[in-house]
């Protein structure tokens, strides 16, 4: 799918790209701009392969485009969109990075994620012209002037709609061996001093002969030098072991239950209104205390080292009032879980590219003042 460079429509829209998860991300909002007639190119960050801890994500990168099964869009380089001094009328990335800006005229925020806060609503956001928020929680953190509106979460259009397989297709696809007596359990942590894998994995290795375990590696997880000694423990201990280039949605329908830690999967998991336990690990002390990820371990099961996860596991009890609460914080985070998340920020693209000028005059000054 990655081709050579060439222009025809009216509009072209590049989505910056450096791992499956940002497709995955992007995948209903390109499905609607190119329904209609909007041309969508993938940009894929080669400036990765500067980067000895990151150059294998980027040969992975380009390894799962070229398995992409679609021929309505192209990818190509950034280094080679640098070098033929083109411009899109819009890019849309999840977050900012250097140099970006001299390939776009307008740039759009697709968030990502809930996680993170500190660094999330930094001050880096000033650079966008657009932020496309999940829903009233981000917009009161990022909105200047009007430059943020609520869409939703457009990677879960297809869980919302029906979109996706069903368990012996994804079973199929994912190579998966799970036992259909047991109960399933999703392990998805971080990656990094933040992660749970070193304090909690011998103890999840314990209860895989009650239940099956699917572990899904984060990006540091699978590429890092840094991570080898976890991803070689799990792929040596557990049959069911996924890395980034799985679907996570896909997972989630064949799971009942999801552990994780400090990850911004806590949130998809909240979407799904999966059966959700945080594991806490002695590094929890470095969450500040006013942000979402202190707030939601008020209201979501959390376990610190020493507990047995099994037992909480069978407190059945747990689960009916944990479906609740999650029920609300989801209507708290989330605009509109209808499915068309995808379709309302494809129409706000569509707006920003129809604006002849941005009067926006106090964030464009911010934007000076920090980046020139």
């Amino acid at each position: 799918m990655i081709g050579e460079y060439k222009m025809d429509n009216k509009y072209i829209v590049g989505f910056f790209i450096q791992n499956p998860f940002h497709y995955y991300l992007y995948e209903s909002v390109i499905d609607s701009l190119v329904s209609k007639s909007i041309t969508c190119h993938l940009i894929l960050n080669d400036m990765l392969k500067d980067d000895n801890e990151w150059v294998n994500m980027y040969y992975g990168l380009i390894n799962f485009v070229e398995d992409i099964d679609r021929k309505d869009i192209e990818a190509f380089v950034f280094s080679t969109v640098v070098a033929s001094g083109f411009q899109y009328d819009c890019v849309i990335s999840p977050y900012y990075h250097n140099n970006i800006g001299q390939i776009g005229k307008k740039h759009i925020r697709l968030m990502y994620s809930l996680a993170k806060e500190s660094w999330t609503y930094s001050w880096w956001n000033v650079f966008y012209d657009k932020i496309l928020c999940y829903g009233d929680y981000d917009f009161r953190k990022l909105n200047i002037y009007n430059n943020c509106e609520k869409i939703g979460n457009p990677k879960f259009d297809k869980w919302f709609r029906g979109g996706l397989p069903d368990y012996s297709e994804i079973k199929k696809e994912h190579n998966l061996s799970l036992d259909e007596t047991k109960k399933t359990i999703l392990y998805v942590p971080t990656y990094g001093e933040l992660s749970s894998i070193d304090q909690w994995i011998k103890e999840i290795k314990d209860i895989s002969n009650k239940f099956n375990i699917i572990i899904k590696l984060h990006h540091g997880t699978v590429y890092l030098q840094s991570e080898e000694y976890r991803r070689n423990y799990i792929k040596q201990n557990f049959l069911n072991v996924l890395n980034d280039a799985a679907d996570l949605l896909k997972i989630l329908k064949i799971t009942d239950y999801v552990l994780s830690d400090n990850s911004g999967v806590i949130y998809d998991a909240v979407l799904a209104e999966k059966n959700i336990i945080l594991l806490n690990t002695t590094h929890n002390h470095q969450i500040n205390d006013h942000t979402i990820e202190s707030k939601i371990r008020e209201k979501i099961v959390n376990i610190d080292v020493g507990t047995k996860i099994l037992e909480i596991l069978q407190a059945k009890d747990l689960w009916g009032s944990q479906k609740k609460i999650l029920s609300e914080i989801k209507n708290t985070l989330f605009f509109k879980a209808d499915g068309f998340a995808g379709e309302r920020a494809a129409n706000e693209v569509i707006k920003l590219l129809s604006q002849a000028n941005d009067h926006n005059h106090f964030l464009l000054s911010l934007r000076e003042k920090i980046f020139y």
